[in-house]
């Protein structure tokens, strides 16, 4: 298994953070957020770790070089910023294994990977993606929606949404099968993307 770490935003709503630096290199207890995404990475035994990598990329690459705890670091530059769909196909020629999608300007609190990465690979499942629930309209419209059944089985995602029709929002943490790459060209972009 892979992971692959969506590094490449410039959090722009982060007015306090200073110019030219990386949103996922804000330190949390004396660590860049960043940090803890790779030591979540070798909990789940990866063989790889891929970062995309854009705004401030060459700050990342000299503090984290290409190893962490033994482990090899991919980094792909993506040029233009067209959200995490964009970002993973710019990552698609180092995914030849099933991955972990890991969004690096998050920061989880308990959270619940291992039991994630257990129920993926026992119920073979497609894709599985953490949400959180009874989450407020405003919060939602900043990450994105999730649409499910009363099975909790995914059919839509859809980043920054203006209208919200759950209270509940996906988080950076999704564990897919190689395959997912196979639909990439056929996910459309959010409109202030293009």
């Amino acid at each position: 298994m892979k992971a692959l770490i969506l590094a490449a935003g410039r959090g722009s709503r982060l007015t306090m953070l200073p110019k030219g630096e990386s949103k996922c290199m804000i330190r949390v207890n004396g660590y860049p957020l960043l940090y803890y995404h790779l030591l979540r990475a070798i909990e789940l035994k990866v063989d790889q770790i891929v970062i995309v990598i854009g705004h401030a990329g060459d700050i990342i690459q000299k503090y984290f070089g290409h190893c962490f705890l033994q482990v090899p670091i991919t980094y792909v530059w993506q040029k233009q910023l067209m959200g995490p769909v964009a970002a993973i196909n710019a990552a698609s020629n180092c995914l030849d294994d099933d991955f972990v999608l890991m969004l690096a300007d998050e920061y989880f609190v308990q959270s619940q990977h291992m039991q994630m990465l257990k129920v993926f690979k026992q119920a073979k499942l497609f894709g599985l993606c953490g949400i959180l629930e009874g989450q407020a309209h405003h919060s939602i419209k900043k990450t994105y929606a999730v649409n499910y059944n009363s099975e909790g089985r995914i059919f839509q995602l859809i980043e920054k949404p203006e209208e919200t029709f759950r209270m509940a929002k996906g988080t950076g943490l999704c564990f897919f099968q190689k395959e997912l790459l196979l639909y990439i060209p056929y996910i459309s972009t959010h409109k202030n993307r293009r």
